[in-house]
């Protein structure tokens, strides 16, 4: 499970938050992990960070939550916030959104001037030791519908929310008990980040310490595509079955992915608490209709225990190919598949080991991918028994055959020899830079798509990196464990 073995190991802190001037406003967005339903952690758009320029960032600004932060910063742009001058004006507003571990969720103006507005959410307290500072907030990254002023978030209880992105005040139809009955004692709660297409939100869940009793399960919410649709539950879908074994979680940062055209979703699940543990379709890799219907998956061989696809699918098409995905797997191995129904079935085009069995989940999260430079872009959280591979950072690119190649490799961060505890945390990729998080190392590394060294931000953030980092509109935007959003700027 992503979070069970090595989240308690980080030691929350608290920073004083402070500002700096603000940055120049722009219009992007990134309003979803990994900014696309494809979950490929590429920002297209983004024009002021370059490799000529990121060598020149520093803080702009650092804010401070109520405690860790797991989700991925969000922001939409041009948002009419009330001035506060009492008459009723608004002024277009930059605004950063966050959640942290004890319910909060805030929105901040990225220019610097503060935050805009935060809302509290139920929050549980706990014994699971995947939580060490007693409370149970918000794990998985919310999900914004700019067109529709909402964002959605799922707090501990199961109650899902639809919070106005410039007051931060609940929607009509809202808060809603997403979770099932059986399931609804806050040992079932929501880790991957939540994913929206056409009117339809889309939930997974896994369990407090992978502790029976729970049924890890992806539920899918119609919440419409007007402001005054109701919010219902829609469908549930459970990997190991409603009635069946326990266990099943998908734990992924990016929880499912979707189709640009919205048609399907796939995900990758963790182990049924039973032997096999890839009872029903856990500890495989499935894709879903919208019904939430099966229609292919594969439980490719693992050797061991506990070996969790606690990972999300990144959806990509490179030049040439198929439409592919890659999917990381705790036994330190990385699939590829072409994603046609049939190939699915079939089993992975290629199994890439990149690291030794990873028993303690370090291997988790998922790359990212370039269209550009055609580079898939890969975390590791230690050294290749084989010593092919090392820790850090990698780029693989696509051969002839729409195989994974490996094209160069940076050693940064800290290997399990140095950390037992070092999770892979998503990399981005934007205009032909990777920004790269060294998860207990607490650093950000930012290098050219041909590997050459740009940046990192050395000892600026402590306490450790869960979150994946957000580049848009020129800021690097950095959420740690010690509860602080930070903003980086050339």
């Amino acid at each position: 499970m992503y979070l069970r073995e090595w989240l308690r190991y980080f030691v929350f802190t608290t920073v004083i938050a402070g500002f700096v001037s603000p940055v120049a406003a722009h219009a992007e967005d990134w309003v979803t992990f990994g900014k696309t339903a494809q979950r490929q952690g590429y920002n297209g758009q983004e024009t002021s960070l370059s490799e000529q320029t990121v060598h020149g960032l520093h803080q702009l600004w650092h804010f401070t939550m109520n405690g860790p932060i797991l989700t991925q910063p969000l922001l939409a742009s041009g948002i009419a916030v009330d001035d506060g001058t009492g008459t009723g004006k608004t002024v277009l507003t930059d605004l950063v959104y966050v959640a942290d571990m004890t319910g909060l969720v805030a929105a901040f103006d990225a220019g610097g001037s503060g935050m805009a507005w935060s809302s509290q959410l139920p929050a549980l307290p706990t014994f699971c030791p995947d939580f060490p500072t007693g409370v149970v907030g918000i794990i998985g990254t919310p999900t914004i519908d700019k067109a529709l002023n909402r964002m959605w978030v799922v707090a501990a209880d199961g109650s899902l929310w639809a919070l106005a992105l410039d007051t931060g005040l609940p929607l009509p139809g809202y808060p809603l008990q997403i979770i099932d009955p059986d399931n609804a004692d806050g040992q079932t709660i929501n880790y991957g980040g939540l994913n929206y297409s056409d009117g339809s939100l889309y939930v997974p869940t896994g369990g407090q310490c992978d502790e029976p009793p729970y049924h890890g399960q992806l539920i899918k919410v119609a919440v419409g595509t007007a402001v005054t649709a109701v919010p219902q539950v829609a469908a549930r879908w459970y990997p190991s079955g409603a009635a069946g074994p326990d266990g099943g979680g998908i734990w992924g940062f990016g929880g499912v992915s979707i189709e640009a055209d919205g048609s399907y979703l796939y995900a990758a699940t963790g182990n049924a608490l039973v032997t096999p543990e890839n009872a029903g379709y856990a500890d495989q890799v499935i894709k879903l209709d919208t019904s939430l219907q099966p229609v292919a998956a594969n439980a490719p061989s693992l050797i061991g225990a506990d070996l969790d696809f606690g990972a999300t699918p990144l959806l990509y098409q490179p030049t040439d190919c198929p439409a592919q995905m890659v999917v990381m797997n705790k036994s330190g191995a990385l699939f590829l598949f072409n994603r046609a129904s049939s190939d699915i079935t079939a089993g992975p085009l290629q199994r890439i080991q990149v690291t030794r069995s990873a028993e303690n989940g370090n291997f988790i999260g998922l790359p990212a991918f370039d269209p550009v430079s055609q580079q898939l872009y890969l975390g590791s959280p230690w050294d290749d028994v084989s010593w092919q591979y090392s820790h850090g950072l990698l780029a693989f690119g696509v051969s002839n055959g729409c195989a994974l190649t490996l094209q160069w490799q940076q050693t940064i961060g800290l290997d399990v020899s140095q950390s037992p505890n070092n999770p892979m945390i998503p990399p981005v990729v934007a205009n032909g830079v990777v920004y790269y998080s060294t998860g207990a190392a607490s650093s950000v590394f930012a290098y050219t798509s041909k590997g050459n060294y740009l940046w990192d931000s050395g000892q600026q953030i402590v306490g450790g990196i869960i979150a994946a980092p957000t580049v848009v509109n020129g800021m690097l935007l950095v959420a740690d464990y010690s509860g602080n959003l930070t903003a980086f700027g050339p």
